[in-house]
């Protein structure tokens, strides 16, 4: 339950206040809101956003490239208005080093196409938000 609460598709990684606000609207036990405050310190996602996290853990929060196009995040723009050559997506590549965005016209977003959009051996690491 807190991680749902805390970790929410349409909001992502509230704060202490909030996410009890949400759990207190549903769910009540004792103790709750000194969970939700241990819960949310710990998060390393969190924690990696702020400086350095309290542990060490598989986050991508924790990636840092010291050269670029060494990690690559990436992720999608859809919903677009289909352009002359039938694309209604965006494939968006970030940097993480410098910043630095490209984007790609896509007719689709399967694996195939994006696999076939980017060149793999330039890139060491890859960051999605899996969808």
């Amino acid at each position: 339950m807190l991680h749902d609460a805390h970790e929410d598709f349409q909001g992502g990684h509230q704060g202490i206040t909030r996410t009890h606000e949400k759990l207190r609207s549903e769910f009540y036990w004792p103790g709750m809101y000194a969970d939700v405050e241990r819960f949310v310190k710990e998060c390393v996602d969190c924690a990696s956003g702020k400086g350095s996290p309290p542990n060490a853990g598989p986050s991508p929060g924790n990636i840092e490239p010291t050269r670029p196009f060494e990690a690559v995040s990436m992720d999608f723009v859809t919903h677009l208005p289909e352009s002359v050559r039938g694309n209604t997506f965006l494939l968006l590549f970030q940097d993480m080093f410098s910043g630095y965005v490209m984007c790609k016209p896509m007719a689709s977003t399967t694996a195939q196409d994006v696999a076939e959009a980017i060149r793999l051996s330039e890139i060491r690491s890859f960051l999605s938000d899996s969808a």
